[in-house]
């Protein structure tokens, strides 16, 4: 009996200390601004906002910071002005991190930046906040587009990479013959050769 009342007593003691909906949220907003990259907490969060019953409501801050980046995109003209509109974007989603429609400014400014990948994940949590926009078919679309922006762009650079070091390594096979001469012909490459000045003669760096 007397394990009983302990047991009862503990039982009392979790569900009074226990945390209402809110403030688990809260705890959770405050840990998002700490680890602004942590799309999973994201996730969860918007999650349970959409449970929220009266919904809730939008932070001065975020309004503000809303504000700060429509500006920075009306007036944009190079990618380093999107990049200042999606930074103002990005605290608005820190300061409400279900804040739908910022999710789709912020993804609309890192799609102008040609950051692809972030851009096509900010229309994920948007969707995510807000299934039921009258948008979201376009949003989704939009979301695939950016995949495969993304994918070509990858593509590219892995190219132009591999470009880079084919002629890395052909200057390389070339130094080999830097500044030297065959006789009275001076390598121009693996297959033509031609008459040596006397500067080159003499050992001067020709290629």
């Amino acid at each position: 009996r007397f394990i009983f009342i302990v047991i009862a007593f503990l039982a009392m003691a979790t569900s009074a200390h226990a945390l209402t909906p809110r403030e688990q949220l809260n705890q959770m907003v405050q840990q998002l601004q700490k680890t602004p990259g942590d799309n999973a907490l994201r996730e969860k969060i918007i999650k349970l906002a959409r449970t929220m019953k009266p919904a809730l409501a939008i932070p001065e801050e975020a309004e503000r910071r809303m504000a700060r980046g429509v500006s920075a995109m009306k007036t944009a003209k190079a990618i380093s002005d999107y990049k200042d509109a999606a930074r103002e974007f990005e605290l608005a989603t820190l300061a409400a991190p279900w804040y739908a429609d910022a999710y789709y400014n912020l993804g609309i400014a890192q799609n102008k930046s040609e950051d692809y990948s972030k851009a096509a994940g900010s229309l994920k949590l948007y969707l995510l906040a807000a299934p039921g926009a009258r948008d979201a078919k376009e949003a989704r679309t939009l979301m695939y587009e950016l995949e495969f922006k993304q994918e070509k762009a990858d593509k590219d650079k892995a190219r132009t990479a591999a470009d880079a070091e084919k002629k890395k390594e052909r200057v390389r096979v070339f130094d080999h013959f830097r500044g030297t001469y065959n006789g009275w012909s001076c390598v121009v490459n693996r297959d033509h050769t031609r008459g040596c000045s006397e500067s080159e003669r003499n050992g001067r760096n020709w290629i």
